[in-house]
């Protein structure tokens, strides 16, 4: 495996100033129509996803990380290999548990529009942050049928949508965050057991999905306070579909 160290060096440095400045956006008060929040530190909150983006950048060149990998993949995962295609949907899960709870009337943390925004925004992140790493990394999958292993697409996708379901209801009852992360951890044996992925790509995964909501959550006030007046503005969001793909289309109006 080829590894552009300068490219992935780039990556972590660029990651590294998105936390050192959305941290100093924890002691400043803003102002918005939601509510005036200061926020606890954001390495506080970044700890746990920053240990496990750690973890999957040192075991690109670590050989006991390799081993460990390979271990697991041959070892405990052996033969008892996975088809099924549930991990494809199960990654979705918590996403849809939010708005169907608040559809029967237990009320999400955020109204619909803010909280799909930040929802957005997550997805977007998780999205980039995966697609950039792929792209220069190129770690062969267990499998051998491509060069995409390194991080879980949907480890980190599931993880995105289990840290949006403890954002929204996780101080109404901890279940809904075991039931969420539960059901993103499960995504991510699954993937082991698809011989698709290794264990440092899933773990990989699932600092981004966590770190890159914590973020949107964090600078969601800040850039509605910028970019959307209290007074005579709204925002609308419509599903629509690009081919076969599920989207979403946003329009902001400003008045």
């Amino acid at each position: 495996m080829d590894i552009d160290w300068k490219k992935w060096m780039l990556a972590i440095v660029c990651a590294g100033n998105i936390v050192i400045a959305n941290a100093q956006l924890d002691s400043v008060l803003i102002d918005t129509s939601m509510h005036s929040i200061v926020e606890p530190s954001f390495f506080k909150k970044a700890i746990i996803p920053a240990a496990f983006i750690t973890y999957g950048g040192i075991s690109l060149g670590s050989r006991g990380l390799k081993q460990f990998d390979r271990y697991v993949n041959n070892s405990t995962i052996g033969s008892h290999g996975y088809n099924g295609s549930i991990d494809d949907y199960l990654r979705y899960g918590p996403i849809a548990a939010v708005y169907g709870l608040d559809l029967l009337g237990i009320k999400a943390k955020h109204h619909f529009v803010d909280r799909s925004a930040m929802l957005l925004i997550s997805m977007a992140l998780t999205s980039t942050a995966v697609t950039f790493t792929k792209k220069n990394i190129h770690r062969e999958r267990p499998d051998g049928s491509s060069f995409s292993s390194f991080p879980s697409s949907h480890t980190a996708m599931a993880f995105m949508a289990a840290e949006f379901m403890n954002q929204e209801y996780g101080k109404k009852s901890v279940w809904f965050s075991v039931i969420g992360y539960g059901t993103a951890t499960a995504t991510g044996v699954l993937r082991l057991y698809h011989h698709v992925h290794w264990l440092s790509d899933v773990i990989m995964g699932a600092g981004y999905g966590i770190l890159t909501t914590k973020l949107s959550y964090l600078i969601y006030p800040y850039l509605k306070q910028i970019f959307v007046p209290k007074n005579n503005a709204y925002i609308v969001l419509s599903p629509i579909l690009y081919g076969s793909y599920p989207g979403c289309s946003v329009v902001l109006k400003l008045r």
